[in-house]
């Protein structure tokens, strides 16, 4: 049975559950030092699911179009530090390759339960892809139309507060923000696509 096959139908969630709660039983949930502690279990997580198939439920292009969709739920479930700059190099090639075939490139990210913690978690993501960018003399910066925010979280000015240093002035003035129902509409849409590469 394939990796597909096994994960037909979205059952990744659930699987990636099983594992999580494998963890916890044998590692008791701290109250401090939660970081860390979430970090090893994405890793265990790792351990059980191959990490391409994690990143291709992660971030996708949407058929056909220069959409591009990064949903943090399922990214928050593996992401680690053993694993950063490989999901930092699959964006980066995904929207390369997006640009090739498009010029331009619209980022749709599903935030549902970021927080200001998950921030300071993965704050090294969003600065290294950003000086990959850099360093790479891409022109990303302008060959971005939008970016969307799908499920703002409740604390997202804090959050964007922090991350304004690092952000382009060019992106973060394209930088949109969808209402609950918009999100969930889009959403359920991208999520129909990524299923169907599975089915």
């Amino acid at each position: 049975m394939s990796i597909l096959e096994e994960f037909h139908e979205n059952e990744i969630v659930n699987r990636i559950k099983e594992i999580q709660d494998n963890y916890y039983s044998k590692n008791k949930k701290n109250t401090i030092f939660k970081n860390k502690q979430k970090l090893d279990c994405a890793n265990a997580v790792c351990n059980a699911i191959p990490i391409d198939f994690l990143i291709s439920q992660t971030i996708y292009i949407i058929p056909n179009t220069d959409k591009i969709f990064l949903d943090y739920t399922i990214f928050k479930l593996f992401a680690n530090t053993d694993n950063f700059n490989q999901i930092i190099d699959n964006i980066f090639v995904t929207i390369k390759k997006c640009v090739e075939s498009f010029s331009t490139f619209e980022i749709y990210i599903n935030l549902d339960s970021f927080t200001v913690s998950a921030l300071e978690r993965y704050k090294v993501v969003i600065k290294d892809f950003i000086n990959k960018c850099i360093s790479s003399n891409t022109r990303y910066s302008e060959n971005i139309i939008n970016l969307y925010i799908c499920n703002v979280p409740k604390t997202f000015d804090a959050i964007i507060k922090t991350m304004k240093p690092f952000i382009e002035k060019q992106v973060y003035e394209k930088i949109k923000l969808y209402d609950d129902s918009t999100s969930k509409q889009t959403i359920a849409e991208f999520h129909s696509y990524r299923d169907s590469l599975t089915s």
